[in-house]
């Protein structure tokens, strides 16, 4: 709000601006372009926080959220198994792809899956944020998530990062295992494929052992050139039965150590 011309004698409300030019104004200039580099370091030491990456955002799928959310709801808050991810989780439910296997699993475990086509981290936080990590304990949350986002490798892994802080945060007397973004592409050479690479390199860190366990079987994924075997994937990028066979036999332990059956 401007100031306005006091009368005689009355002081001003408002202190009178500097002229251009004179030292009490180069003093001014001085001080905020000092706050403005203050400000910018703080945003940079957040950029974690910041990335686009792990910002929330929903998933076109309000159908599938409202089923899963009715089948936590019928679950009578507990459930064994939670698979998290995309389109290649989602596929353990799809015909042709993991649903046989997934069949029989369900003879044995509860499962909750969680995948959902197309998913990017920022789907998948936001989904958890909003309703499904809520109503039931899990004992085991299977991870896989980031093959579908666009971001530098580094901004992906905050993203994933964020997913494994959800879990822990609500889910706490569940273990996480996190698998690594699985191959894809005709080569190593792919662009996808060498920055899912990158971000493998960085998530396998955030395994600590005990609470989120780490486990990695894609070299038997791979073919020859580094890419996703076409003898387990029809587009180079989803799994068909034989690959979600390689897949169950390395985590169907995991689940058994963890759920006691």
């Amino acid at each position: 709000v401007p100031c306005r011309r006091q009368p005689e004698g009355r002081a001003s409300g408002c202190a009178a601006t500097p002229r251009r030019g004179s030292l009490l104004y180069k003093m001014c200039r001085c001080f905020m372009a000092a706050v403005c580099v203050v400000a910018c370091g703080m945003i940079n030491a957040n950029d974690n926080v910041l990335t686009k990456a792990a910002m929330p955002i929903r998933s076109p799928w309000p159908a599938r959220e409202q089923e899963k959310r009715n089948q936590i709801t019928k679950s009578g808050g507990s459930i064994d198994l939670v698979f998290v991810g995309d389109s290649i989780t989602h596929g353990w439910e799809n015909e042709g792809r993991g649903k046989n296997l997934y069949d029989t699993l369900r003879k044995t475990y509860s499962i909750l899956n969680l995948g959902y086509s197309g998913n990017c981290t920022q789907n998948i936080i936001w989904r958890l944020e909003n309703g499904e990590l809520d109503g039931y304990k899990a004992k085991l949350f299977m991870v896989m998530a980031g093959t579908n986002n666009v971001e530098p490798p580094e901004e992906v892994a905050v993203g994933v990062r964020r997913i494994l802080d959800l879990i822990r945060s609500r889910q706490p007397q569940a273990k996480i295992l996190l698998l690594p973004i699985f191959p894809r592409g005709e080569s190593a050479a792919d662009a996808r494929n060498a920055k899912n690479a990158k971000v493998n390199e960085i998530i396998q860190g955030f395994a600590d052992g005990v609470h989120i366990l780490w486990c990695d079987f894609t070299s038997e994924l791979r073919d020859s050139a580094g890419g996703l075997s076409g003898n387990l994937s029809q587009d180079r990028l989803h799994l068909n039965e034989a690959g979600f066979a390689i897949w169950l036999k390395h985590v169907l332990p995991h689940f058994e150590r963890t759920c006691g059956k």
